[in-house]
């Protein structure tokens, strides 16, 4: 539909709306927000190609939200207007966000089970995002974040977890509160130098992808911790050596090593 460029009703029922391929509609898209034209009662998924700049209207029911700029992933701060709207969004259960900072209002959407923010700045999770207590899946990829702040381990529902982020040095302590991780993908954080002792208490983690990691040395000795592990990736870690005790006790596991 790249060739739509104007909308000239809506149903008011509807429960699916995307836009996201529809390059021509971006102001049209934007003027529907400004001027309340968007049918929201019954919308349950809602897709827009754009970074709104004014508040949504209530969406009682919705449960997916997509947005962004698929071409621009600086991190934008979004309007106060739009921010608060968005955390008013209290039955939202999936939130993709691209080209967009995450704003402390996110943290209102306790019933949230999957973020993912596509976006590369240096700070892209607030603070509030500890109140996202049954979070499932969490993906980061391009930020450029140097540290993972402290609060990520109080996702105590988490169970995939994907950050690609080249600019990554090193994982928080909390990280092993997580005891609820199947999937930890830290794939190209070309900068990540080591692993913290606390990743052997990931007793449900079921994969383990460090390919492309080109500084990380070493695991540190309680991965052996890792008991459900049934695949390591540590392809194109060109300094890790992973030490044979270790690599015979996963292997003997069943844990494919590759």
């Amino acid at each position: 539909m790249a060739n739509l460029v104007q909308l000239v009703e809506l149903h008011h029922e509807l429960q699916i709306l995307s836009l996201w391929e529809c390059d021509r509609m971006e102001e049209e898209v934007a003027e529907m927000v400004r001027e309340g034209r968007l049918h929201t009662d019954h919308l349950e998924r809602l897709v827009l190609p754009i970074i709104p700049e004014t508040a949504l209207p209530p969406c009682p029911r919705l449960k997916y939200l997509e947005f962004g700029d698929v071409w621009f992933r600086e991190a934008k701060e979004l309007s106060s207007a739009f921010s608060e709207s968005l955390g008013n969004l209290v039955q939202l259960h999936e939130l993709h966000m691209t080209g967009a900072s995450v704003p402390e209002s996110v943290g209102n959407l306790t019933q949230l089970r999957v973020l993912h923010v596509d976006v590369s700045g240096r700070d892209p999770l607030p603070e509030t995002l500890r109140n996202l207590v049954r979070l499932q899946i969490l993906h980061v990829p391009w930020s450029k974040c140097e540290r993972l702040p402290e609060h990520v381990g109080d996702l105590v529902s988490l169970r995939d977890l994907l950050l690609v982020c080249g600019e990554l040095v090193e994982l928080p302590s909390s990280l092993g509160r997580l005891s609820q991780l199947r999937t930890l993908n830290l794939r190209y954080c070309k900068n990540l130098e080591r692993l913290p002792e606390s990743l052997g208490l990931l007793t449900q983690l079921r994969e383990l992808n460090l390919g492309g990691c080109q500084k990380l040395e070493g695991l540190p000795d309680s991965v052996l911790g890792l008991t459900q592990l049934t695949q390591l990736e540590i392809t194109r870690c060109t300094k890790l050596t992973l030490k044979e005790e270790v690599r015979h006790a996963l292997t003997e596991r069943g844990c494919k090593i590759f």
